[in-house]
């Protein structure tokens, strides 16, 4: 990964340390959604959510429609485009996405980023 990406990464991860700053990070490419989120088997995210574009490759946040939500940054590497990290916050509520999503790579499939231990998916409502 360059580092003009691994600066992206590091400022995105910085602006979800509050459930504020996820809402001023969602810059680009706004709206309500139908999504998954699954880590290890167990659904996090099910049903409606906001998914917010936040660079030109694609790379997304997934947002639970709850006061207190589940919420994923999906991070599409810029040299590789059907590559992607993810990271998601783990415990309900909690202010950072500081959990990885599995413990590889994501890759796109089946219309879903994915790995051995978790996927993520939207499509729109």
């Amino acid at each position: 990964m360059h580092i003009n990406r691994l600066l992206l990464v590091v400022i995105i991860v910085s602006a979800a340390i509050a459930p504020s700053s996820v809402q001023a990070a969602k810059s680009k490419k706004e709206f309500a959604a139908k999504c998954i989120l699954e880590v290890e088997g167990k659904a996090y995210i099910n049903g409606l959510c906001d998914v917010s574009i936040i660079d030109e490759e694609g790379s997304f946040i997934l947002t639970e429609k709850s006061r207190r939500p589940y919420f994923a940054y999906i991070i599409i590497d810029s040299d590789d485009k059907s590559t992607a990290d993810g990271t998601w916050n783990g415990v309900r509520g909690a202010s950072h996405a500081h959990a990885p999503l599995g413990s590889r790579t994501m890759q796109f499939r089946d219309g879903c980023w994915s790995n051995a231990g978790a996927r993520a998916c939207w499509s729109r409502k």
